[in-house]
């Protein structure tokens, strides 16, 4: 699901890069790490009141925008999300444009005709050209977290270690893939669906919930039974909808990947 379509738009930016690269294999594998990894740093980095507005500008970078208009983005923004200035303590779109100018979060053209992701979150997407040789460093986390959870599970029970994780991989096994494929998802989390493709189409693999909450709205919710977003993101998890996670304190979600081949539908 999400990863191949991330490979694919990965390798196509890379190309270019790659092509002088003599190593082919160290090059395919670094795409799919490099686009996520500096849009989750960008909106880690952005205080919260201005996140729908980087969001807006990611998702115009995605569409290959990289100068958006000041009109698009504004009506954008009050489309997806009406309490955005009010959050930020402004009034209107010129307002809260200034207040994330002043926060170094935007850019204004000259004229004022166009705004533009500042220059410490654009000097983010140029880095991977430089830092193409060094993507074996970006492969090797993964590695040292695996070690401490395994030295973590082998404290606990430094006994037979052995034997309690062979157990433990048994008992989890069978339990995650037969529920999903024969029970239909209920019909309420279609219009989550819809929404989560549109938004992973859009290249953003891990929005946050907030973010989609924003674009189905309280009614959908509320139709589903659930009394807050939260609620219905962790009915959509029960049902095997969706996932959820959180990388460096920021909460994500994103379609389960059985949802994502088409396994399961409603």
């Amino acid at each position: 699901g999400v990863t191949m379509a991330n490979v694919e738009i990965g390798l196509q930016q890379a190309t270019p890069i790659i092509t002088d690269n003599k190593d082919e294999s160290s090059g395919r594998q670094a795409p799919p790490i490099d686009p996520e990894s500096i849009e989750d740093k960008i909106r880690r980095l952005t205080p919260p009141e201005f996140l729908p507005l980087v969001n807006q500008l990611l998702l115009a970078r995605s569409k290959g925008i990289l100068n958006p208009s000041r009109s698009d983005i504004g009506r954008d923004l009050a489309r997806a999300d009406k309490d955005v200035y009010k959050r930020a303590r402004a009034t209107k779109f010129a307002d809260y444009a200034l207040l994330a100018k002043e926060a170094s979060i935007i850019e204004f053209a000259p004229n004022n005709s166009w705004i533009t992701l500042h220059p410490r979150f654009r000097q983010e997407f140029d880095a991977p050209k430089s830092s193409i040789p060094s993507t074996n460093h970006s492969n090797n986390p993964p590695t040292p977290q695996n070690n401490i959870s395994r030295a973590k599970s082998s404290s606990t029970a430094p006994t037979p270690p052995p034997s309690t994780a062979s157990q433990d991989t048994t008992k989890l096994a069978p339990l995650k893939p037969s529920p999903p494929p024969v029970v239909p998802i209920p019909l309420c989390f279609q219009p989550l669906i819809t929404c989560m493709s549109k938004i992973h189409k859009n290249g953003l693999a891990k929005p946050f919930p907030s973010t989609v909450g924003l674009v189905i709205g309280p009614e959908i919710y509320s139709k589903a039974g659930a009394s807050s977003l939260t609620e219905y993101f962790s009915q959509a998890v029960d049902a095997g909808v969706v996932q959820c996670g959180g990388d460096s304190g920021h909460a994500w979600v994103r379609l389960h990947p059985d949802v994502m081949s088409g396994k399961r539908s409603c």
